[in-house]
């Protein structure tokens, strides 16, 4: 994290909200800004702001929002998100987000998010999965099928945390069945981000 991560630092992202970003319940003429769209939209563009004042490897994860959805917005109409910087506490960053569009304010309200250090979140979360795969899970005795539902598992995390060439890297290692081992205290036991932001529960972000 650079200094320059702190209270004040904005961000405004503006996106044209096309059809994979509205609700097709109402019909098609009734195609407006879904409320899922527009928190991934908030969630990225504070995203973004800390990638703009982070250390190499780090990224962040999603924690905590809250949204008020305002009013609607069709398709095709362009809208204004807004980000600040409210509060640095340790590696929590907090935001205050505004959406607007070419007629109104169409959305406030707060985003929280926690910087991370990809290559550790990684390791912690392939920990996680080998404890739960290996350790504390009895139900499937067949190796092979254990392997299989493990690898895609450790895929799916690789694909989430790490660029291009470290995927490539990653699953080489997983096909040689170079893997952290289970019974190694220290990375089992090490976390760079709260439990929320554990492959268990959270979705990233």
């Amino acid at each position: 994290m650079q200094p320059s991560l702190r209270p004040g630092a904005s961000r405004t992202n503006r996106i044209v909200v096309g059809r994979e970003r509205t609700i097709a319940f109402m019909g098609e003429e009734a195609r407006t800004y879904a409320t899922p769209s527009m928190i991934l939209d908030i969630e990225h563009t504070c995203r973004e702001l800390i990638l703009e004042h982070a250390s190499a490897g780090e990224d962040s994860v999603g924690m905590e929002v809250a949204v008020k959805h305002l009013a609607p917005t069709l398709m095709g109409m362009t809208v204004e998100i807004a980000a600040r910087i409210t509060s640095v506490e340790g590696r929590k960053v907090s935001f205050e987000v505004t959406v607007k569009d070419e007629l109104d304010t169409v959305g406030t309200g707060s985003h929280m998010r926690f910087v991370v250090e990809k290559a550790k979140t990684l390791e912690a979360s392939v920990a996680n999965v080998f404890e739960r795969r290996f350790i504390g899970s009895s139900n499937n005795s067949d190796p092979k099928c254990k392997r299989e539902q493990l690898v895609e598992e450790l895929s799916t995390i690789a694909h989430e945390n790490l660029d291009e060439k470290e995927v490539v890297a990653f699953q080489e290692a997983v096909a040689k069945g170079i893997r952290p081992k289970p019974d190694d205290q220290e990375t089992k036991t090490e976390k760079t981000a709260p439990d929320c932001c554990s492959p268990k529960s959270a979705v990233q972000s």
